[in-house]
């Protein structure tokens, strides 16, 4: 997300922290996989146990899943656009807009 912004001194990537504090990717991956895969069985035991549900309450589920997969895709799509025009608008979003700016008059 940072590769195509100008480069802050103040600001360190992810990849630079503590390397004893940071969980391996493949643990990560795997937590996130397990959690991911968790949410179908459990959905499919609370369908049983709540088994007469109404339509109405059907589809105002549906209707909550659809718009956070919306969501999800746009955040995707649009996410890089929406966070370098925020740094333009507003100033960096991580809040070293003037250390950025007195390493950028430095440099020049």
């Amino acid at each position: 997300l940072f590769r195509s912004l100008p480069s802050c001194p103040s600001l360190t990537p992810l990849s630079a922290a503590e390397p004893s504090a940071m969980v391996p990717l493949w643990a990560q991956a795997l937590i996130f996989g397990l959690f991911s895969a968790l949410s179908l069985p459990v959905g499919a035991v609370l369908g049983i146990a709540l088994a007469p549900i109404s339509h109405k309450t059907t589809a105002r589920w549906m209707a909550f899943g659809s718009g956070a997969l919306v969501f999800a895709v746009a955040t995707q799509l649009y996410g890089e656009a929406l966070f370098r025009l925020a740094a333009s608008t507003y100033g960096h979003p991580l809040g070293c807009h003037l250390e950025c700016k007195k390493h950028a008059d430095r440099k020049s």
